[in-house]
Parts: C-alpha cells; structure tokens; sequence
C-alpha cells in the first residue's frame, strides 16, 4: 500500500488540512493517509488538550471519501522523524510512506535534526519516503522545486482548491466570539459544546 502519513498540531482541525489530504490521496494513488495530531508540540504553547484534538479530527473525518485513518501515539507525546516514521513502519512494514506536510514546513525541512531534541536528519530518510507539499500559490512553486533539489528529496506539489486556512486566524476569530469559516460543522458542534478557543 501506498500510506501517507500527516503529522501536526491540528488545533483546530480545518477544511483546508482535510481537503489537502483527501486531494494528496487521490492525485497520488494513496491507499490510506494516518492523520496523526501531535500530543505536546514542540515550540508552541497554550496547545487545547490532545483528546479534544483527536476527537476534533474524527468527526473532520469520518464521512470523507478518502482512507483517512486518525491514530494517536499517546507513547510518542513529541513526534520526530524517525519516531513517527518508525511507529508506521512498525504497523505497515512493507508499504510506501509519504509524508504530507505544508510548505510552511517544507521550507524548513533541511533543519531538520538540528536541535537536541530531534533524532535524526532529513537527509536520513530522503531515500525512504516521498513528500507531498501543500502550496499555498504557484508563485512559491519553484523555490520549493529548488530545495528538494537541493536536498536531493522525491518532492510532489499539490494545491487545493480553496483559500489557504489558518488554525491561529480559526483561534482568534473563535476567542472573540466570530463566526469561523472553514470548520466542519461537528467540529464547530463540538468546539461550541465543549467552549474551546474563547477568550
């Protein structure tokens, strides 16, 4: 199988990170994508508590066409290259792995590995997995086409069709009482029930 695996912060889950997936699945011929939200985020703070996010991911993904599997590694609360990678490899030994991601994240890929905390480069996985990139315009098409050249990775772009989302521009319009745009409409059910994200 063909296994796509997109890690993050989902907080909230949007349209936007659905509708990238589903749109990965299909272009690229992804049997199933493991939509992982990450337990304790490194670098960012005031993160809503990680069963809220899981719950939030299902209910964004429950009736989408595409395989998309939400898994938790309550046991891997950091996620890491080689953590994540490894988990998956562990489940799915002898399937192709893509790691879908934005290009936010794309342009700073070649860091990869150099804080304390992380295990392991991209350069150590370039020969293991494919990348699918989320772009925003094509304006940012070439720059991104130049790293993965550079760093010799097998980079596949795709842009969907809708205005980029924020889940930070999502948190702030909520923490004020505003209507949010992009939510799935349990999602918002549930932020509403269970008071998520007011100020």
């Amino acid at each position: 199988m063909r296994i796509g695996i997109y890690s993050g912060t989902f907080d909230p889950i949007h349209e936007g990170h659905v509708l990238f997936a589903q749109v990965s699945a299909e272009q690229f011929g992804l049997d199933k994508i493991l939509l992982i939200p990450e337990a304790e985020p490194r670098q960012k703070t005031d993160i809503t508590a990680i069963d809220h996010r899981m719950r939030m991911s299902e209910l964004a993904t429950v009736s989408n066409p595409s395989d998309i599997q939400v898994v938790g590694f309550e046991d891997l609360p950091q996620h890491t290259i080689h953590g994540v990678i490894s988990r998956v490899y562990n489940t799915y030994p002898e399937d192709e792995y893509f790691l879908l991601m934005g290009s936010d994240v794309f342009r700073n890929i070649g860091k990869w590995g150099s804080r304390e905390d992380e295990d392991g480069s991209v350069n150590d996985i370039a020969g293991s997995v494919g990348f699918i990139v989320g772009i925003n315009s094509l304006s940012e098409l070439a720059e991104l086409e130049e790293i993965a050249r550079q760093l010799s990775l097998t980079a596949q772009f795709v842009e969907p069709p809708l205005m980029p989302m924020s889940s930070s521009k999502i948190r702030k319009k909520l923490a004020t009482s505003q209507l949010a745009h992009g939510l799935h409409d349990d999602v918002a059910r549930y932020i509403d029930f269970e008071k998520l994200y007011r100020g």
